[in-house]
């Protein structure tokens, strides 16, 4: 597909019916070049952890890991596995204990939050800060609504429990700032 577009620029339209069809191939070209969307999948409740398990793949269309570090000072982060100093693929560092806390909406929001990080590629493409976190934020929401069964009820619990745990970071804006922002998130 990368051929295509240099072949294709090369041309010089004669008429305009060759200028349309020289446009349609340059844009065919380009969105060849765009990964398809990441996916996620529907969650499950476990009910022995009383956690949400959620499963996306990230912008490349990989599988991200979850991994459990009970040590950890937040619900999660996203982060891209190294083995000596080799990215080895996407992953979320999950803190259950901190994550049973909280309901299941929220559960299902920090995770897809994460999710979002991943599948739209800010730990390849944008550095981090406020403007991934409110990205992420809204890819939760959008596709938890989109998904089904996620509702305003689910969205008060979710500015409820980032009131009481969200902390403002330089990466992060405040828990009472954030819960602000989600209703903006909706698509009407």
């Amino acid at each position: 597909m990368l051929q295509c577009l240099p072949q294709t620029l090369k041309l010089l339209p004669a008429t305009v019916s060759q200028t349309l069809t020289l446009s349609i191939t340059a844009i065919a070209c380009l969105l060849a070049l765009i990964p398809p969307a990441a996916a996620q999948s529907i969650e499950k409740w476990d009910q022995k952890t009383k956690i949400v398990k959620i499963t996306c793949q990230d912008y490349y269309r990989r599988p991200v890991l979850n991994v459990r570090n009970d040590t950890l000072n937040d619900v999660a982060f996203s982060d891209l596995l190294r083995h000596r100093g080799v990215h080895m693929g996407p992953m979320i560092i999950i803190n259950y204990r901190i994550l049973a806390t909280l309901s299941q909406a929220s559960q299902k929001f920090f995770i897809t939050h994460e999710c979002g990080h991943h599948a739209l590629g800010h730990l390849y493409f944008r550095p981090p800060g406020l403007q991934a976190e409110k990205e992420a934020d809204c890819y939760a929401v959008r596709t938890l609504i989109r998904q089904g069964g996620f509702t305003l009820d689910d969205i008060e619990n979710v500015q409820e429990d980032m009131r009481k745990f969200a902390r403002k970071t330089p990466f992060h804006p405040s828990g009472e700032r954030r819960a602000a922002e989600l209703l903006k998130c909706i698509e009407y």
